[in-house]
Parts: structure tokens; C-alpha cells; sequence
């Protein structure tokens, strides 16, 4: 295993076992669950589309806020990708890279690697 930093690119495959790798941190709430929400995903004909997924966010102190934690995401396996949506620069969705079927888009979404949960902490003073 390699821990590798990278300036230029801001994803990158490595070939040998298909795991897209981040330089920049992606997170998702306090359950790194992956199971798409109605209303998530665009399906037409019973095949998901590659224009909505599930969603993540760069802001990891944001998540732990509202929902209680976060979990990084480390990698994600070929056939998906993470496009920032909408008009908030921290938002992000996880989607099929290419129309698939909701069976295989969720076994790819079962695939991807998380990082230890972030928590809130809590401070305390002495007197």
C-alpha cells in the first residue's frame, strides 16, 4: 500500500483494482449508508442516469453539525464519479458514470470505502 498526495489532478484510477482515489475529502452523514432516498436518482425505463445520485458534501463540520458525524469517503469503484451539484460549492452526489441498471448502481454504491466517522466533541473547562 502507497499513501500518495497528488497537486494536479483531483481524481485518479488506480488500474489494478478499478478504486477511484481522492485528493480532497468527500463526506457523507453520521450512517455511511449509501441507499438512495425517493426522489434521488433519475430513472428512466428502469435505468438509473448519470444526471442525479446520492448525496455527499465537502464540509465536514457542516454534516457533523446537522446530522452528528460524518464519514469520509475514500474511494469509490469504477463506474461511478462525484459531481458537485446545485448552487452550494460544498455539494456533491455520487452517480452512475453511465446509464445502469438500480441493481448495479446500488452494488457499486455497497462498494465504496469510508474512513473512521468524524463526531462531534465535546469541551470541557475546569475551574
Amino acid at each position: 500500500m502507497y499513501n500518495l498526495t497528488v497537486d494536479t489532478a483531483h481524481t485518479f484510477y488506480v488500474r489494478n483494482n478499478g478504486w477511484l482515489a481522492h485528493n480532497s475529502p468527500y463526506f457523507r452523514g453520521k450512517s455511511p449508508t449509501l441507499i438512495p432516498k425517493p426522489g434521488e436518482l433519475k430513472i428512466k425505463d428502469g435505468i438509473v442516469q448519470p444526471a442525479r445520485g446520492v448525496p455527499s458534501n465537502t464540509d465536514s463540520s457542516r454534516l457533523v453539525e446537522l446530522l452528528g458525524g460524518a464519514h469520509p469517503i475514500e474511494a469509490i469503484p469504477e463506474g461511478l464519479e462525484i459531481v458537485r451539484q446545485g448552487g452550494d460549492p460544498g455539494y456533491y452526489e455520487i452517480k452512475p458514470s453511465k446509464p445502469m441498471s438500480e441493481s448495479k448502481f446500488n452494488k457499486l454504491l455497497s462498494e465504496v470505502k469510508f474512513g473512521e466517522a468524524i463526531i462531534p466533541c465535546k469541551q470541557i473547562m475546569y475551574l
